[in-house]
Parts: C-alpha cells; structure tokens; sequence
C-alpha cells in the first residue's frame, strides 16, 4: 500500500476532517506504512504527499486540516442542489433576465462564503 492510499484509508476510518499530524499519529500507531529504513513516517511526508496528490485530498494550509476531496464535491453538489433557481426567461425582457442571474449568482457566490466560514468557525471551535 502506497503512503497516499494509507492516508485515503485513515481519513476513510475517521470519517472526519483531520489535521496532518493526526494522519501522521494515526498512520504510525496502526504500523501498516513505514519508511524504507522501517523508521515512522513524519508530518512532512504527509504534508507531502497530500499536496503531491490534489484529486484526492482538500488541504486547508491555515487550518492545517485535510479532508477527501470528494467530500468536499459533495458538499459543493448538496449546496448547489439547495440553493438551486428556476429561471424562466419568458417571463422577463433580456435586461430583467440578466440582472436576475447577476443577483442570483451574487447570492450562491454569497452563501459558499458563509457556509465555508461556518465549516472554519466548527473546525476552530
């Protein structure tokens, strides 16, 4: 098993978000991936591969937290989902039309913001 699809694994088991140094602990303490030399591995090499690897893991390098990547995916697909508009242009002139997918777009733009603000305030708390 590759380092990257030991930390997929971890991260698969948790089922949360995790710093590196947690993945690092975790991945250590289980024993199933070591260096060549049989040493532990180290938060760099983490740290590493996780950003050598970015189809598949989300790296909040603030935070210092990762997650799959496609949990993100699919909370952006459960958000687009929720904030989702029928527009139905017959029912305005072009102007009218534009301005509201202007408004409409400002408004999903918007709501990512906050709900990402609410993700870090969780994570932070």
């Amino acid at each position: 098993m590759t380092l990257h699809e030991e930390i997929v694994e971890i991260l698969k088991e948790e089922n949360k978000v995790l710093t590196i140094k947690e993945i690092t602990d975790l991945i250590n303490t289980k024993g199933s991936y070591k260096n060549f030399d049989g040493s532990p591995i180290t938060e760099y090499q983490v740290k590493s591969r996780i950003k050598q690897y970015k189809q598949l893991f989300d790296l909040d390098a603030v935070a210092n937290v990762v997650q799959l990547l496609e949990w993100n995916n699919k909370k952006i697909d459960e958000f687009a989902k929720k904030y989702e508009r029928n527009i139905d242009s017959s029912d305005c002139a072009y102007g009218d039309f534009a301005i509201q997918l202007d408004r409409i777009e400002a408004e999903f733009y918007n709501n990512i913001i906050a709900d990402k603000k609410n993700f870090n305030d969780e994570i932070n708390y």
